[in-house]
């Protein structure tokens, strides 16, 4: 009779390391499901990779393939044995849930993978952390973005995908040649467990864009993410802003500020920059009428950054959270602001969404009045506008309306284009027109420039109409560039060269200015912002600007500096037409002349360590970097240090926790649709870390309709508030959107972690009053129903337009 194993306290170490080891090799089930769902999903993926490859125009050798085709193989064997792993454990337990385990791993990761190399295909950059949390932190905006990109070649490999990774469920276990199998388990194993040595005298001239599979990606993304620490400011970085009237502009009426944003054009792809391109000749009109801003550079190559760079000049926050949309989220006051103390009122219109990338809080922070996005006026039967907005024909009506309500009172409006962001998609009635000989993704892209400048035509035009050109400037700026391929990156976030960074800058107002021509000199965003004080007549009277007045020159050594929108990813900066690039991933920094070398195409730094001077270079760019991160990290703290303690009474208190010192409407006037605000100051009775919220209520003759809060970031932390301090927190809400004109009051109450309303101390009703504002409708404009002709210089439509896909990656 056979003896039972000793049980494993009675082996000893050696024994113990035989069994396990005799239990490593994978059984014929696990074979079938762990090794094949290993190897058959890898198929499609490098397929994908090598369709990448042959659409690239940089000659690459035999070498590269395979150095491209071992990274995603390696990536897949070692995750696939980190799975296996964790599958044979769950496996003793519950063999189905081991199964599955499995397959919804090789599924989602499949997935990850082509949607990683698809994101590279259509930007020319890898998908990393960042923009995984920017799409997790905005889903339901960011799907339709994803959307945009799906051609039917992409939909049927994402088939392919889903259908190959579920193959193993179907597949019979092998019944020979089982240690065969466990052996080529094996070496799969041994061969992925490290880089392939390049050989001696061999080149590669794959960057790590390419080069490297997602887990990698990530992984080098989770270590730069980790060594991104912020630096303490200097001091005089915290000085506080202040402008007052300058003693030239006494007695002077202020002008009207009328600031177009051209989205995602850069100065290449325009008129007054490239002669023969006929693309923008309202621009170009404006541009020999007034003052051409010869060379202006944006900061960041991002709308929100850039939108904070003209009209705060400040840098923006170095990443792609939006920080400066968050309250105290902004360091230094921006026009609306400063311009309110000298009589202003303010606007910004855009057709776009506004909850994307919270434009709403971001407008509100920057001092705005009125935001007036897609939500308020797509009512009106404007044509859709790539995958997020409308015809940008449709905010011109309610600007102009806006503006001649109080002919009296000077203003500041801000339009923001959206006919030439990706996807490039005008409206219907302006057709598809192609720029020849430029085709596919480039004449999209000039077309969009195209009607843009159109836009800008109707927008002078409806100005001159309602009698407001007189004592007008027009500020025509870009907030950024964009990528079609020049250096094998397309769209803009991480297009840190010129086609990415350049952008059209043009002031135009015959009655204002006192001269035409051309404004020399290295110019950057942040300069819009101290030249429209100096139009307003207002001078700083403490702190300083950051940047220079356009209407003055410049030094010649001026330094500028540049960051993508992704950290650890690209940076430069600028002296004169000396321009130093860092590629973190690619490892290898450029050095142009922009005199002689205006596209960017030879590096001046021999291979070999980097001189003293670039060195220093690399090391300015990452300390001013990492001071801007510390400037805008320290805000919220400085805001918080900044509360006092008044002891004023209050006006109600709820539940004998938080109390309301006082609250009125941000401004008078809403439209059906908008977000507004509600100015309050509060204060916490209670040395307790509570979770309550506020809740706002208008009433409509006897209706009381309660408001959902308008945003992520509507509600105020009130568990980091400190017993009795004034704490100023501004609540959002949206003005219902089927509402007619007329007053419209408004309440406020708390609610409890259980859901319900809080009592007001003295008062049966918890609701208190909050002040009124007055519902104005957004006038109706008839859009155009006919199609509208070319411009002059424009080339006919070309009904039959031929797609060149044209993406590629990253140069090495």
């Amino acid at each position: 009779m056979s003896q039972p194993p000793p049980p494993s306290a009675a082996l000893g170490l050696g024994d113990r390391a035989r069994r396990a080891l005799r239990r490593l090799p994978p059984s014929a089930d696990e074979v079938r499901w762990y090794l094949w769902g290993a190897l058959l999903p890898l198929l499609p993926l490098l397929a994908f990779r090598l369709s990448i490859r042959r659409s690239s125009s940089i000659p690459w050798t035999a070498y590269d393939t395979k150095m491209l085709l071992f990274g995603e193989a390696q990536q897949w064997v070692l995750a696939s044995g980190v799975a296996w792993l964790l599958a044979r454990t769950l496996g003793r337990w519950t063999p189905r849930l081991s199964a599955g385990v499995w397959l919804g791993f090789a599924l989602t990761l499949c997935l990850a993978c082509a949607a990683d190399l698809a994101f590279f295909q259509s930007t020319g950059t890898r998908a990393d952390w960042e923009v995984l949390i920017y799409a997790l932190r905005d889903l339901p905006r960011a799907l339709p973005v994803a959307a945009s990109e799906m051609s039917p070649a992409r939909w049927g490999l994402l088939g392919l995908l889903c259908a190959v990774a579920l193959v193993p469920a179907a597949m019979r276990a092998p019944q020979r040649g089982l240690w065969g199998w466990r052996a080529l388990w094996v070496v799969l194993l041994l061969l992925c467990a490290d880089e392939v040595p390049v050989p001696k005298g061999r080149y590669t001239r794959l960057s790590r864009d390419m080069r490297d599979p997602l887990l990698n990606t990530l992984g080098l993304d989770a270590i730069d993410r980790y060594y991104d620490q912020p630096l303490p400011p200097p001091p005089e970085r915290f000085l506080p802003l202040e402008v007052g009237p300058a003693p030239a502009a006494a007695g002077i009426r202020p002008p009207n500020i009328v600031m177009v944003v051209l989205e995602s054009v850069n100065a290449q792809s325009t008129t007054p920059y490239t002669f023969f391109l006929q693309t923008t000749p309202v621009l170009d009109r404006l541009a020999r009428e007034g003052l051409l801003v010869d060379d202006m550079t944006a900061v960041l190559p991002h709308t929100t950054k850039g939108l904070v760079s003209v009209i705060c000049g400040q840098w923006p926050y170095p990443t792609t959270e939006v920080f400066e949309a968050r309250p105290d989220g902004l360091i230094s006051p921006c026009l609306p602001t400063l311009l309110r103390g000298a009589g202003y009122r303010s606007a910004f219109f855009q057709t776009a969404r506004g909850d994307f990338e919270d434009r709403v809080g971001l407008t509100h922070n920057m001092g705005f009045d009125r935001f007036l996005p897609l939500k308020v006026i797509e009512h009106q039967g404007w044509d859709k506008n790539n995958y997020f907005g409308v015809d940008d024909l449709g905010m011109i009506g309610p600007g102009v309306a806006w503006a001649a309500s109080a002919p009296e009172v000077p203003f500041l409006s801000v339009y923001l284009t959206l006919a030439s962001h990706h996807e490039y998609k005008t409206p219907a009635h302006w057709g598809k027109g192609l720029f020849k000989p430029y085709r596919g993704t480039r004449g999209r892209y000039l077309n969009g420039v195209s009607y843009g400048d159109h836009v800008l035509g109707e927008l002078i035009a409806a100005h001159e109409a309602a009698g407001l050109l007189d004592n007008t400037v027009f500020v025509i700026i870009g907030d950024h560039g964009e990528g079609v391929g020049e250096h094998g990156r397309w769209q803009h976030d991480l297009v840190i060269y010129e086609e990415g960074l350049r952008i059209p800058a043009v002031l135009w107002g015959p009655s204002v200015l006192s001269r035409t021509g051309v404004i020399e000199g290295a110019r950057q965003q942040i300069d819009v912002l101290p030249t429209v004080l100096e139009l307003a007549g207002l001078e700083v009277t403490a702190g300083a600007t950051v940047g220079s007045s356009l209407l003055h020159p410049v030094d010649g050594d001026r330094r500028l500096y540049h960051t993508c929108f992704r950290p650890g990813r690209c940076s430069a900066d600028r002296v004169g037409p000396d321009k130093f690039i860092e590629l973190y991933r690619d490892g290898s920094p450029k050095r142009f002349d922009l005199v002689a070398d205006p596209g960017e195409r030879s590096n001046l730094i021999p291979a070999g360590p980097l001189s003293p001077e670039l060195v220093a270079r690399r090391e300015g760019v990452e300390r001013w970097r990492k001071e801007l991160l510390g400037r805008y990290l320290a805000e919220p703290e400085r805001a918080a240090a900044a509360r006092t303690r008044s002891g004023a009474p209050a006006v109600a208190t709820w539940g004998g926790a938080v109390s309301m010192l006082g609250c009125a409407p941000w401004t008078g006037q809403a439209a059906p649709g908008e977000v507004s605000f509600l100015r309050c100051n509060w204060r916490l009775e209670v040395d307790e870390a509570l979770r309550l919220r506020p809740v706002v209520r208008v009433s409509r003759g006897a209706q009381k309709i309660e408001l959902p809060s308008a945003g992520a970031l509507a509600e105020p932390p009130i568990w980091t508030w400190s017993q009795g301090e004034d704490v100023g927190f501004d609540l959002r809400f949206s003005v219902p959107a089927r509402l007619d004109g007329g007053p419209l009051p408004i309440e406020v109450a708390w609610r409890g972690a259980d859901g319900k309303l809080l009592p007001r101390a003295g008062a049966e009703d918890p609701w208190a009053p909050a002040g009124a504002l007055t519902v104005v409708p957004v006038p109706d404009a008839t859009p155009p129903v006919k199609k509208l002709p070319p411009p002059r210089g424009r080339p006919e439509v070309d009904e039959e337009e031929e797609e060149g896909e044209g993406e590629g990656d990253e140069e090495g």
